[in-house]
């Protein structure tokens, strides 16, 4: 596998994982693949919504799936102003 891979779409073969599970498997919430944005499913909470790159943070409060974001700046390296 390309794991220099990048994007919104697995590659051309693949599938991602969380596509994979079993529907009898609970909800997943996770983050890191920033470029596939915020995804919502009845068993997928995906949420990295790129914050680092100038993009959202999101929360989203279990109880009752509300979705929380707050705009964030652009990424910044450690020591700059």
């Amino acid at each position: 596998m390309d794991v220099a891979a990048k994007g919104r779409d697995a590659p051309p073969g693949y599938r991602p994982w969380f596509e994979l599970r079993p529907a009898a498997e609970p909800t997943i919430v996770c983050g890191h693949w920033s470029t596939l944005g915020l995804k919502l499913t009845a068993k997928l909470a995906a949420l990295d919504t790129g914050c680092v790159w100038g993009g959202s943070l999101s929360a989203l409060r279990l109880e009752d799936r509300t979705l929380f974001q707050v705009p964030c700046r652009g990424y910044r390296k450690p020591g700059e102003a």
